[in-house]
């Protein structure tokens, strides 16, 4: 793409200029103004939409103006938002955009360069404002179009949106007199926000944007709710990254909507309130963290490269306070940056992050840091125990089940919003997502097809059940074919029956909207209505009910982490965010049988557990029999691992026949790492084999520190497979026959060096340490996986397994304070925990064809 930006183009002289001159002669005028105020209206929105005074294909712009127009009036029902820019009906910008495509001969007559007059040696692909994207990004974003039937109205309107947007920030005196004056200092007025807003506009032109976003720009325009999920920040579900859409848009939108809230403080209409001050004994807790006024928030500080915490102090001006009393447990990074990327490792997985900050200050200007008191709170988080005051109670889960189906069986006798909240109150309850999901995320399908929202209620072999989309991780890094081909296939969502006949009862209430569509979203009004008419039914329970919005969506995944005591199965079940989840999420992919088993049991126990009437019946006789694989990306097939083993195998086998010691002994360690790595979990890190000096031949166990500090607080002692220790032994006969050989002899017995135990050779035959890199490229001919996936392998074979998620993640190193697996909340011996792994891990070595291999031994 050329680099290259055309000059300005000042308005004196300019196309503009004598179009306005024209119009002036010609004695022209728009609707019922005079000749002089339709020039100067003419000049205003030339100045709201920051038309180039060159005029460069103004014909595709007032083009595209009015089919977006149209398409508001015909499928938008409240204007009121834009109608404060445009005019009622959009009367003026229609009347501008008429009045422009009206005299296209008269501006082609005073030099504008036309579109649809082109002469053939100008390229019909490339954009007419390509080298002045940055200079008039709004603009230019006006002259897309797209050629996706379904979305023309939806991207019409989102471009009268940010046109609206941005025109109202460029609403001032000021401004068009910079306009008509300096055209580089206008170029200045919110550029940055507008060129990004612009960006997504073009990007979605080009089918440069993915299903999940457009799936939230494929129901009916509605400006407020667009804007206000536009400028919204991150829900509770923290393990995807911020969509697209938001990032690019939200700049422009937030300024936009504040500077309204000011124009209306300005008017009288309404005054803006000041800012609430922090009140640090009104924050609540959620999931592990403190939620301030501005939501979740986890917040760190600077520590230089000693661990020592640098000199800093929070709050402002007069208020500042030093923090001179801090304590930190932090992470060091895993390996160099260098040699990270062979392991593909996130950010989040690198261990590079403060674990705990806590100050002995818990005054409101230290609000970014943890106090002493707050602590325990997260440790109790942590724990998942199902006592914890945040869980709602049996009783009280019964109490609500109980009224929705009352009103579901007699709905006459209750008020609207009474019967509209109870069904979504027992799909908050049976799914285990959250209001927002249910109220935004929900779709009714006429057949069995899936859709990429969160909810599904679909049709299959004549019954109603429900798909749930599968939680996952967002990755940073592309993933290429080559790869993927050696993965297990992705399946998006989980099925469940239909419990309470919910999708009966929403099917005849809301009767006429689903006739009307084959996929469409059932709840149509904001989120807030909904809250409101929730709290609406919970205020009709008995006395002493505690239960709220959060309590009833968090009552399953609670119950599920506590039976199966893995994070990660919840959050892929529910999507329903808890602490530490995010990292165990990059290694779990179990197939979607294994989590609706999980769920069935968990809810099979609770419907014994809670009086539920007797009408419903347990889950597991209504689970549809047919499963596919699902999982997350990077979790390598069984059949790729199986022949990276042979491979090498027979790589050792035949370069020790040819009598090639360079091949033999790093084929020979190299797969000695990898049996190391699926039998013990160890991370993808330079010299894994060094935790092998700190085995104990009497117990059979070995302590691995890859991810630790000098405190060794990630330490896990782990029970090291009778095959590991075998090939271990096997490995160091092959490295004394190696120091033997002449060749090897000759070159290292002058060096004044110590030959490692466990190492790789150079291109020269020298010993060098065992890196990632190295170990990449030696299996580049048969795998393409990263090194680190035998992490995503084992704990997705022992959550398969049904080993226990405390169990997995003693064995992993995956936990938080309070869930150290012997620390002092644990009752359970370290021995007792890994040896109840140890036969899982002896059968998966089996299973992957690992033998011992002697390498140059056998000679």
């Amino acid at each position: 793409m050329s680099t290259h930006r055309s000059p300005t183009v000042e308005f004196q002289g300019s196309c503009l200029h004598h179009f306005l001159k024209e119009m002036k002669k010609q004695k022209l005028t728009i609707a019922n103004l005079s000749a002089k105020k339709s020039r100067l209206f003419v000049l205003h929105y030339c100045n709201k939409c920051h038309i180039p005074h060159h005029l460069r294909a103004i014909d595709l712009c007032v083009e595209n103006i009015s089919d977006a127009i149209e398409s508001l009036l015909d499928e938008c029902d409240d204007l009121s938002l834009l109608e404060k820019e445009f005019g009622r009906g959009l009367s003026e910008l229609s009347n501008f955009a008429g009045f422009m495509a009206s005299h296209i001969a008269l501006l082609e007559q005073v030099g504008a360069f036309m579109w649809h007059e082109r002469p053939n040696v100008v390229d019909e692909e490339q954009h007419p404002m390509m080298s002045q994207w940055g200079r008039y990004p709004i603009y230019s974003m006006l002259m897309n179009s797209l050629e996706d039937d379904g979305y023309t109205s939806h991207f019409h309107g989102l471009q009268i949106i940010l046109l609206a947007a941005y025109s109202s920030l460029s609403h001032s005196p000021d401004t068009f007199s910079v306009y008509m004056k300096d055209q580089e200092k206008r170029l200045k007025k919110n550029q940055s926000s507008a060129s990004a807003a612009g960006f997504f506009i073009r990007n979605w032109s080009d089918n440069n944007v993915d299903d999940d976003t457009l799936e939230f720009f494929s129901d009916d325009i509605n400006v407020y709710e667009w804007c206000e999920d536009i400028i919204s920040a991150r829900d509770d579900s923290a393990t995807e990254e911020r969509p697209l859409y938001r990032q690019t848009m939200s700049p422009l939108i937030s300024k936009w909507r504040s500077f309204q809230f000011q124009r209306k403080s300005a008017h009288g209409e309404k005054k803006r309130g000041k800012a609430k001050p922090y009140n640090r004994k009104a924050s609540s807790w959620h999931g592990g963290y403190c939620r301030y006024n501005s939501g979740i928030v986890s917040e760190s500080i600077l520590i230089d490269d000693n661990g020592v915490v640098e000199k800093v102090a929070y709050g402002h001006g007069l208020n500042t306070i030093p923090v001179t009393s801090i304590k930190i447990k932090n992470a060091p990074t895993l390996m160099p940056e260098e040699e990270a990327k062979y392991a593909d490792l996130e950010d989040d997985e690198q261990g590079d992050y403060d674990e705990i900050i806590s100050v002995d200050d818990p005054t409101p200007s230290c609000n970014n840091i943890f106090s002493k008191r707050q602590i325990p709170k997260i440790i109790q988080s942590n724990q998942n125990l199902i006592g914890q005051f945040s869980n709602a109670t049996s009783v009280e889960i019964a109490q609500l089940v109980k009224l929705c189906l009352d009103v579901m069986n007699a709905p006459v006798s209750h008020s609207d919003l009474v019967s509209y909240a109870a069904p979504m109150a027992l799909l908050m309850l049976y799914t285990g997502c959250s209001l927002r999901d249910v109220a935004h995320g929900t779709r009714w399908s006429i057949d069995h097809s899936s859709s990429k929202a969160k909810i599904t209620s679909v049709l299959s072999s004549g019954k109603r059940i429900w798909f749930i989309k599968v939680a996952s991780v967002q990755r940073k890094k592309r993933l290429t074919h080559d790869l993927l081909a050696q993965c297990r296939v992705v399946e998006s969502y989980i099925k469940i029956p239909d419990e309470f006949g919910l999708a009966d009862f929403l099917k005849a209430q809301y009767q006429e909207h689903l006739d009307s569509k084959e996929t469409g979203r059932i709840f149509q009004k904001k989120l807030r209505e909904y809250r409101l008419i929730l709290n609406e039914l919970l205020h009709l329970l008995p006395n002493g009910n505690r239960l709220n919005e959060h309590k009833i969506a968090n009552f399953l995944p609670a119950h599920i982490t506590h039976q199966t005591g893995d994070v990660a199965a919840t959050i892929l079940s529910t999507g329903q965010y808890l602490p530490l989840g995010k990292t165990l999420l990059h290694y779990s992919a179990p197939s979607p049988h294994y989590l609706e088993s999980v769920r069935c049991k968990v809810w099979d126990k609770l419907c014994r557990d809670i009086p539920l009437p007797s009408s419903i019946k347990p889950e597991a006789d209504k689970l549809p029999a047919i499963s596919t694989s699902s999982v997350s990306q990077l979790c390598p097939t069984f059949d790729s691992i199986i022949d990276m083993v042979q491979y090498t195998k027979n790589a050792i086998r035949s370069a020790n026949k040819s009598g090639d010691i360079l091949d033999t002994h790093n084929m020979m360690t190299y797969y000695t790492v990898q049996m190391f790595a699926y039998g013990t979990g160890v991370r993808a890190i330079c010299s894994p084999l060094s935790c092998v000096t700190a085995f104990d031949p009497n117990t059979k166990t070995v302590v691995i520190s890859d991810k630790d500090g000098d405190d060794f607080y990630n330490s896990r002692l782990c029970i090291l497979p009778q095959l590991v220790c075998r090939q271990l032994e096997a490995y160091q006969e092959h490295v004394e026959q190696l120091k033997k050989t002449t060749y090897f002899s000759a070159i290292n017995d002058n060096l004044l060096i110590d030959i490692p135990d466990y190492f790789y050779l150079d291109k020269h035959v020298n010993p060098t340490e065992i890196k990632p890199s190295i170990s990449f490229s030696l299996q580049a001919l048969f795998l393409n996986l990263p090194m680190n996936t035998n992490r995503r392998f084992i704990r997705t074979y022992l959550m398969e397994k049904g080993v226990s998620g405390e169990l997995i993640n003693a064995f992993m190193g995956h936990w938080g304070i309070g869930q150290e697996p012997w620390g002092k909340f644990s009752t359970c011996s370290p021995f007792e925990l890994i040896e109840m792994v140890a036969p899982h891990i002896d059968e998966l070595l089996t299973a992957l064809n690992f033998t011992i291999e002697r390498g140059l031994a056998d000679v």
